[in-house]
This record gives structure tokens, C-alpha cells and sequence, in this order.
């Protein structure tokens, strides 16, 4: 287990933790579980935004569990999206450079984009994130299981708008899709950039939706839209503070039906972007 105690901080008020991850400031405690450090208050955090369940009853399921079909979420997708989605991946390799110092993987889910950071190799510390725990340990025996990837990496269940790091302490951040589905993509780009230090990039592998589709009007219903319209997901990053934003169009693809996506209407298209920004 890779440990993280000298860059972790309380997501409430944002006070040291003790050797106990117990907050010196306002008292809020927290735990480390099976090599997973499980750092998010119901105090500050909205679980059921991330789950969709309004009546949600604390358990979770990873996503890339089978349904009741027996299929998964990469199951669902056509011939068409996978082959942009490969696409997209290897041109996200390809800028992913020489990683330094504290690397940050937000919202990592299931570990697409985690494997392609430790696959890159360099002298970094990997952290990994998600608000929910199940998650992380799923991506972490889905990686050795199916990559076998050995390489270990810090874990830290956190929510994306209440990110439990210090301020200026990560070199480098990642995503692939951790600024999509969220109510607040600008407070979720403010919460990044706070936790970034001089000169780090961020690199996010977005995907986005023409305006006018009816992907976006369904994203605005879920409070989404932001994160799915490119222009408009630049001026929340502009307005948290990166500099030098640029994004690739990388590919694009016509939509299958597929019931475990959110936002998504068949027949829409997707695109494919890779967003790069920094910080001054």
C-alpha cells in the first residue's frame, strides 16, 4: 500500500489529520480499510447525486458488474464507439509524457485510465480516486487480474468537489470522464485546480455532445450539462483558474442503446475529446 498521510486533509473543513485520520480541526474521523483511505463526509457529500437513486440504501455495485442481462456496460456499445473509444485511449497515451511527483487519477472507477498511468512507467506516485471505495478495489483486482499489473498505487475514496488533499500538492491530475456526470463541473474544476501546484497539467479525456442532441437536453435534466458541452466545460476551467486550456477532437461515433449509461440517446454522436489545461 502506498501511504498518502502527508498530503491527505479533512473534506469538511479542510483541517490536518492525526496518525487516527481523525480531523484536528473539526473532530470529523475517518478510516483506512483494506489499503483504502475512505475520506468522504455525508456532511459536505451528496451520495445519491452519484448513484442516481434518490432512495439509495448505502450499498454499491461497481458498474462494470453484469446486469440483469448478463452484460456489461462495454457490452452494449457498437462497433462504431468502440472503435473510437480505442482511438481515443491510444492518442491519450501518446500525451500522457514523463509523469513526476504526485499523479492524481480522478474519479477512476473501474481503471481504464489508471492502467494506462501505471503502464506509462517514471517515478511518480499514483493516486487513485473515487467517492466510492467498491469501486477502487474493484479497479485494483481488475488490473492485476486482467493486465497484470503489479505496479501498487495509493487509493483514496474522495468526492470530486470536496476533494480530501491539501492545497498545491499534486503535480499532474488525470480523468477519463470524472468531469462528465457531475451537478458542478465548475466547482468540481475549482476543487482540481486547488489541490495543484504551480505548473502541473491536467489531461482529461471528455466526452461531449453537440448542443442541440438530445444527449444534452437529457444531461441538462440530470444537472450534467456543463460537463458534456466542450466550449462550455473550458470556461469552468478557465473560471477556476488553468491557463493555456486546449482540447483535441480525437474521434467520433454514433450511439447504440445502452441502458447503463446516464446522459446517452441512441442515435445521437458522440465526441471524443482529449482537454488539456495548467496551472500558472
Amino acid at each position: 500500500m502506498i501511504s498518502v498521510n502527508d498530503i491527505i486533509c479533512c473534506p469538511v473543513c479542510r483541517g490536518g489529520l492525526d496518525a487516527e485520520l481523525r480531523c484536528r480541526g473539526c473532530g470529523e474521523r475517518f478510516a483506512l480499510e483494506d489499503g483504502i483511505y475512505r475520506l468522504v463526509s455525508l456532511k459536505v457529500s451528496d451520495m445519491t447525486e452519484f448513484t442516481g437513486d434518490k432512495d439509495w440504501d448505502g450499498e454499491y455495485k461497481p458498474g462494470v458488474d453484469q446486469d440483469e442481462n448478463g452484460k456489461t456496460y462495454s457490452d452494449y456499445l457498437n462497433e462504431e464507439t468502440k472503435a473510437a473509444r480505442d482511438a481515443w485511449a491510444a492518442r491519450f497515451r501518446e500525451r500522457l509524457g514523463a509523469l513526476r511527483g504526485n499523479v492524481l487519477d480522478i474519479a477512476t472507477g473501474p481503471g481504464s485510465n489508471l492502467r494506462y498511468l501505471l503502464e506509462s512507467g517514471g517515478d511518480f506516485r499514483p493516486i487513485a480516486t473515487d467517492i466510492f471505495p467498491e469501486e477502487l478495489r474493484y479497479a485494483r483486482g481488475r488490473l492485476a487480474a486482467e493486465h497484470g499489473i503489479k505496479r501498487e498505487f495509493a487509493a483514496v475514496a474522495t468526492d470530486i468537489k470536496h476533494l480530501a488533499f491539501r492545497a498545491g500538492v499534486m503535480d499532474a491530475a488525470t480523468t477519463l470522464g470524472g468531469l462528465q456526470e457531475v451537478s458542478n463541473s465548475g466547482a468540481a474544476a475549482a476543487e482540481i485546480r486547488r489541490v495543484m501546484k504551480s505548473g502541473a497539467r491536467l489531461l482529461a479525456m471528455t466526452c461531449a455532445y453537440a448542443r442541440d442532441s438530445a444527449s444534452a437536453r437529457r444531461a441538462e435534466g440530470f444537472g450534467h450539462l456543463r460537463g458534456v458541452i466542450q466550449e462550455l466545460l473550458i470556461e469552468d476551467l478557465a473560471a477556476a483558474g488553468f491557463v493555456n486550456i486546449s482540447a483535441e477532437r480525437v474521434a467520433r461515433g454514433v450511439l447504440a442503446a445502452n441502458p447503463r449509461d446516464l446522459t446517452p440517446v441512441a442515435g445521437d454522436v458522440m465526441y471524443y475529446d482529449i482537454i488539456e489545461a495548467f496551472v500558472k
